[in-house]
């Protein structure tokens, strides 16, 4: 049997009791987790990622906000499995339960796009 999540349920996720603060907070602690996780391989990739560097950005004419960090990144079939709702990371402690990406993002936008390339990939 397959579990199937309808749009309803996705929409349902701008009434949640959430502020832009929150959101924000889901998608840096997602970069931060993964860049801890990953720290040797990011390293060895980009010796000048000492530290983890997360910018946001807003765009006010366009209505653009744009969040960037040097973590990890994801390769596509990661990509894929982060896109489905509420499937767990298996990882203990934070980002485990799969739903803040995409928890922060329909909450605050209509359309969001994911850009990522993992460290070390060419593509």
């Amino acid at each position: 049997m397959k579990l199937e999540i309808s749009p309803q349920v996705i929409e349902s996720y701008k009434r949640l009791d959430y502020t832009h603060w929150h959101a924000l907070a889901e998608l840096v602690d997602n970069s931060t987790y993964w860049y801890e996780l990953n720290k040797d391989t990011i390293l060895k990739h980009d010796p000048d990622a000492s530290k983890c560097e997360v910018r946001i950005t807003y765009d006010a004419d366009t209505s653009l906000l744009r969040i960037a960090d040097n973590s990890i990144g994801m390769d596509l079939e990661t990509l894929q499995s982060a896109m489905v709702i509420g499937k767990k990371t298996n990882r203990p402690g934070r980002s485990v339960y799969g739903m803040g990406l995409k928890t922060a993002c329909i909450w605050m936008g209509k359309i969001f796009t994911v850009k990522t390339k993992k460290a070390g990939l060419t593509t």
